[in-house]
């Protein structure tokens, strides 16, 4: 999928990729969660706070030895406001999919993107996407790491709220991590190790509570309908 990259490439220059992503990444669960009760007065239960706290750890633990720690007062303050700019878009493309098409959203809201981007075409270097290797990996962003990674998210919001649909989009750091470990060679430190172990639970344990709260709610519907 393609990540908050997207959102926050610009801060990582103040803060660093470490800090950077954790801030904007892990704000963004949180700051979900905050705006469903403000719009929309509905509270997160406990098992997604538990699950989103065990997730943004292991966020935190798994980039934490990539680099050395630099913080920035305004590199933050970009990269919560990145988080927020997720958590909005979440929550807004969670109400628009429940009455459009999610290709539909998806098409409009990165034509607009590119729209608004274009002006940027003119001003830095762009001489790298008339090579074969930058063309495909242009290609590559735009077709599957965001367009169609985004479609997909887009569908799952049809069935879980949006603060759920954010704290899941955590496994991105952890495919990454794996990624890396798997097919590029590097060797992660325990403390990343076990950061993918927090990760994975967090996650596992929000499907898991996920997948029940369907079922109950599909038992609690059959049950009237019966009556």
């Amino acid at each position: 999928m393609a990540d908050l990259g997207h959102f926050h490439g610009c801060k990582q220059t103040l803060t660093g990729v470490a800090i950077g992503t954790v801030i904007a990444i892990g704000s963004a669960p949180v700051l979900s969660g905050i705006i469903e009760w403000l719009f929309l007065k509905k509270s997160p239960a406990k098992v997604w706070w538990y699950s989103t706290v065990l997730s943004i750890v292991g966020c935190f633990m798994i980039f934490i030895n990539k680099e050395s720690v630099t913080v920035d007062p305004y590199g933050i303050a970009m990269a919560l406001v990145a988080g927020l700019s997720f958590a909005s878009y979440t929550l807004v493309s969670g109400k628009l999919a429940k009455r459009h098409s999610s290709i539909s959203i998806v098409a409009v809201v990165f034509t607009l993107s590119a729209i608004f981007l274009s002006p940027l075409l003119f001003i830095y270097d762009m001489s790298w996407i008339n090579e074969g290797k930058g063309f495909a990996i242009s290609l590559h962003l735009g077709l599957i790491a965001t367009g169609f990674a985004y479609f997909l998210f887009a569908k799952g919001l049809i069935n879980v709220p949006s603060s759920t649909a954010v704290t899941l989009s955590l496994a991105e750091p952890l495919t990454a991590a794996l990624l890396g470990v798997f097919l590029l060679g590097e060797h992660l430190s325990l403390t990343s190790w076990l950061g993918i172990c927090f990760l994975l639970l967090g996650i596992g344990v929000l499907i898991l509570y996920s997948k029940n709260t369907r079922i109950d709610a599909k038992t609690r519907v059959s049950s009237n309908v019966s009556e």
